[in-house]
């Protein structure tokens, strides 16, 4: 039974990182940026708050929020959608800075109406941190009026 127990035990020590690899496993700062954005089209909440590292940091046209509380969504899409919002598209997406454990990547998008009509046009700076291998946001910097910019700020209590 002992040796049973020993090898059940080595092999979750090393299954375990494979089966509990996040959803973002992406390889680089520009690869989860673009898996934000398909996550953000997708409307996929859940998803979206594992890509987010906490306590996360929104710099949104001077408003400074700062969400600690993982639970809380990080988007409110029927708050966006009020705006005509129905998708984003990249313009651009450049690397500002990367080291082995933070980075900062620029974000040129637009939105679009669901008749395809481009509603807004932007830049954002998302700052990253790698954490157990993986990339995650740690802080979005916007430095313009955004289009329902209260989806972004609004679902975050105040203490």
């Amino acid at each position: 039974m002992k040796i049973f127990n020993l090898i059940v035990m080595a092999f979750l020590m090393v299954a375990t990182p494979v089966f509990a690899a996040p959803a973002n496993d992406e390889k680089t700062p520009i690869d989860l940026i673009k898996r934000y954005l398909e996550l953000f089209n997708a409307e996929n909440a859940s998803e979206i708050q594992n890509i987010f590292d906490f306590p996360n940091v929104r710099m949104l046209d001077g408003n400074i929020e700062i969400q600690a509380n993982r639970e809380q969504p990080i988007i409110d899409f029927a708050t966006l959608k009020q705006s005509g919002w129905r998708y984003s598209k990249i313009n651009e997406l450049k690397l500002i800075s990367e080291g082995p454990k933070s980075a900062m990547v620029e974000l040129g998008f637009s939105r679009f109406n669901q008749k395809d009509v481009q509603i807004f046009r932007g830049k954002s700076i998302y700052t990253l941190t790698k954490r157990n291998g993986y990339w995650q946001i740690r802080s979005i910097y916007v430095d313009q009026a955004v289009p329902a910019l209260a989806a972004f700020l609004s679902p975050v209590p105040k203490d």
